[in-house]
């Protein structure tokens, strides 16, 4: 099972295996950490009631963020709402 995981170049320069970003998981994959490696922020997402690909809800904390809010994702029309039913965003796909 991948814990962590690495990417983003390095941009100011310097040497090692870490790169501008690194991402940790639990073990089932229903939260993820992501954190600036250079800022020392973090980013925390917890996919509510299930894995990243079945979860419908979604609790966003974003880099610079005190507290977070939950976020929805409506698979059937392929659009994401906040709390308040506004479409953040909205995809569609052709054959």
């Amino acid at each position: 099972m991948r814990q962590l995981a690495t990417y983003g170049g390095k941009s100011d320069g310097s040497s090692g295996w870490e790169g501008d970003f690194t991402k940790y998981y639990n073990e089932d994959g229903s939260c993820e950490v992501i954190r600036d490696n250079h800022a020392g922020l973090e980013k925390h997402i917890i996919y509510i009631g299930a894995t990243p690909y079945e979860s419908n809800i979604v609790y966003l904390k974003d880099y610079s963020a005190d507290s977070g809010s939950y976020i929805f994702m409506h698979k059937d029309y392929l659009g994401i709402s906040d709390e308040s039913g506004i479409l953040l965003e909205q995809s569609h796909f052709d054959a």
